[in-house]
């Protein structure tokens, strides 16, 4: 009898002891899951700010293109590359969010 009763009673606390692992075990895999989701929004705007810096890098280098002279160009490549950026990091925001994908 007072063997049942401690074999009830293990049985109680190794449940309980499975129960508590898979309580963190939940726990590890949302904060795993918000690193990775972090991690993927930095890498978003990590590409919209290359299409900037790819488009300053191509001005940058010492070829003669024809906007050296013109009073317009620096404005309209910063608005144009930054609006690109802006519309790549959107369009992979919605995307990852699904947006697309729910119409």
């Amino acid at each position: 009898r007072r063997l049942n009763s401690i074999l009830h009673e293990t049985n109680y606390l190794l449940k309980k002891v499975e129960t508590k692992q898979e309580l963190i075990a939940i726990s590890l895999d949302a904060y795993r899951n918000r690193m990775i989701r972090m991690d993927l929004y930095l890498s978003i705007a990590g590409i919209g700010l290359s299409v900037c810096t790819v488009t300053a890098g191509f001005y940058g280098m010492n070829l003669v293109h024809g906007f050296e002279e013109s009073p317009t160009a620096f404005g309209t490549v910063v608005f144009g590359s930054t609006a690109a950026g802006m519309m790549i990091g959107a369009g992979c925001l919605s995307y990852i969010s699904g947006f697309a994908m729910r119409r």
